[in-house]
């Protein structure tokens, strides 16, 4: 197997590592910033996968990992709002979104996706190092940096911004930027580029929070008192988010 191949292997098994030690604290129930962890480590491990999409078990794994992180998605923004209520000072209201958190870990925890993870998982590396041996695996540094070009060049095209489609233009930041961090030998991104990546994704993702907590607002008439200050929030994210883009694509282009 070359040493690019074996790296990536490693680097795989290193996330069903940390994913189990993260499961670990879960179950614990004494770590606020294990359900944060155990999506980032969801989320490097795709960004691992996407551009080997294709390649024998690869796909598997990354539905699989796909599928624990919508799984996960109500209950961290359930922890987002209970954060901002806290810093809003309803702190009754917070305290019963947080008890319901806790039923959903209990429910994450003993998933069937969580449990389909890591079947894929130990199956693996058994499967990539047949594919090698079929001579599969050829062409893979290629492969990530046309996927990474790829990536990039979808930022260029007109903007979601001018329809108001900032769902699509998050998730194509989101993908830029994290497979261009798990693969930083191959992206043509420096580190001022990824900078300002950051950046904007924070942007977009303050957005898509004020957004949850509006529909939330809705539901809820406790949060109405809230609505005004996350419309503003929206609104001032959203403008900044243009002004990030426009700089981003300015560099890169």
């Amino acid at each position: 197997m070359s040493r690019f191949a074996e790296r990536l292997l490693v680097r795989i098994s290193l996330q069903e590592v940390r994913l189990r030690s993260c499961c670990a604290r879960l179950q614990a129930d004494d770590d606020t910033e294990a359900l944060h962890d155990l999506r980032i480590n969801l989320r490097t491990l795709r960004s691992l996968l996407r551009p080997l999409r294709g390649l024998p078990a690869t796909d598997l794994l990354e539905q699989a990992a796909a599928e624990l992180g919508r799984l996960s998605n109500p209950l961290r923004e359930s922890q987002v709002l209970v954060g901002e209520l806290q810093r809003l000072g309803l702190t009754d209201v917070a305290s019963d979104y947080a008890a319901d958190a806790g039923v959903t870990i209990r429910q994450l925890l003993s998933s069937a996706q969580l449990q389909r993870l890591f079947e894929v998982l130990d199956g693996f590396a058994l499967i990539w190092r047949l594919a090698n041996r079929e001579g599969c695996l050829l062409g893979l540094r290629k492969r990530i940096r046309g996927y990474l070009r790829k990536e990039l060049r979808k930022l260029g095209v007109p903007s979601e911004l001018a329809t108001g489609d900032l769902h699509a233009l998050r998730l194509r930041v989101k993908r830029l930027r994290y497979a261009s961090e798990a693969y930083p030998q191959l992206s043509q991104l420096g580190a001022r580029d990824l900078l300002l990546l950051r950046k904007l994704q924070k942007c977009l993702g303050d957005w898509n929070d004020c957004q949850h907590w509006l529909a939330c607002a809705g539901i809820d008439g406790r949060l109405t008192p809230c609505q005004v200050l996350w419309q503003e929030n929206a609104v001032a994210s959203a403008i900044q988010a243009q002004v990030l883009l426009e700089r981003f694509l300015r560099r890169v282009s």
